[in-house]
């Protein structure tokens, strides 16, 4: 019996990874392996999302043309303030300044609700802000990540590299990823009761 639910348990695991390789190889046409790419030709790449947040609050998410690209405390010194996420992807031989949508929950409104027992609890809700950003040429030779910047005024950057880079703007963080000294006083949501 053991081994039985061992088994079902390997194959369930099995396919789950099966339809999740599915569903990333569907969303991108990539190169088949089989077909050279001669020097020069235009090739498919899959860029690693890393996004660089300069401004005052936590960005709860962001996204490149619909792609997500997780989550960003502010930038430190040395980081941008998020992990790398897999992918938006591009051909080298794009016409190039090409524009991209960006969106990010850039601020916060509050709201209150109310339980059964009379207890009243404070929350939050992100806000989302949008701008559009160019990738400018050249693109390196061998590109892999698609680096998104965030500013404090809201205007975004957005560059095709190599390497990562460092951050445009070195912020001053705490142990706990926040800004020292900067107080948040959000407005409440305009739904909110």
């Amino acid at each position: 019996m053991l081994n039985s639910w061992r088994q079902a348990a390997r194959l369930a695991a099995a396919a789950l990874l099966c339809m999740l390789l599915q569903s990333c190889a569907s969303d991108y046409e990539l190169p088949q392996p089989s077909r050279s790419v001669k020097p020069g030709e235009p090739r498919y790449v899959s860029l690693t999302i890393y996004g660089y947040n300069y401004t005052d609050d936590y960005i709860d998410q962001f996204e490149v043309n619909g792609q997500g690209g997780g989550n960003l405390f502010p930038s430190t010194p040395t980081a941008g303030g998020g992990k790398s996420v897999c992918c938006v992807g591009l051909w080298t031989g794009t016409e190039l300044p090409k524009k991209v949508k960006v969106r990010w929950t850039g601020s916060y409104c509050t709201y209150t609700t109310v339980n059964s027992y009379g207890e009243r609890r404070d929350w939050r809700r992100g806000v989302w802000r949008e701008a559009d950003a160019w990738i400018n040429g050249p693109l390196p030779a061998d590109p892999n990540y698609f680096e998104v910047h965030i500013y404090e005024d809201g205007h975004v950057e957005v560059q095709v590299t190599q390497n990562s880079s460092r951050p445009r703007v070195k912020l001053v963080v705490d142990e706990r990823g926040r800004r020292p000294g900067v107080k948040h006083e959000y407005p409440r949501c305009p739904d909110a009761k």
